[in-house]
């Protein structure tokens, strides 16, 4: 991630394009610093917090899981109820497999806001495309 943070040089002169150009370029990596700065600081204040809580969800990502499984269970899924305590064995692997589902999901939608933001970056500074598509 911090690689990526280094987009924001992409905004740097280039003689053939023009001010215009290079302001909007400059913004709109402003605009990607700042998204995955907060995507970081996200991420590691959940890895702080599992690391310090014997591997739990922080108190924030208990909250996107809850959201998460409650839409699925919604949607169909066959997962038991979050207030049950005493699990069977084959309902205690539903909601193993629910938690390693709801991770899938989060990194999915992470990368998901990467893939965007490397997209409009590349619409405004498609002189750079190249050299943005090989930061990863």
């Amino acid at each position: 991630m911090i690689a990526s943070f280094a987009l924001v040089a992409l905004a740097a002169a280039s003689p053939t394009v023009d001010q215009d150009a290079l302001n909007k370029c400059a913004a709109v990596s402003k605009i990607y610093v700042a998204g995955l700065r907060a995507l970081a600081q996200e991420i590691e204040s959940d890895a702080q917090y599992a690391e310090t809580h014997n591997n739990e969800f922080s108190p924030e990502m208990t909250q996107r899981y809850v959201i998460w499984y409650r839409k699925r269970q919604s949607e169909g899924e066959n997962y038991p109820d979050l207030h049950q305590i005493k699990l069977s064995l084959s309902e205690q692997y539903q909601r193993q497999q629910s938690i390693e589902a709801f991770l899938d999901h989060q990194k999915a939608e992470r990368d998901g806001v990467i893939a965007d933001y490397r997209a409009r970056l590349i619409q405004a500074c498609p002189w750079k495309a190249d050299e943005i598509r090989s930061r990863k």
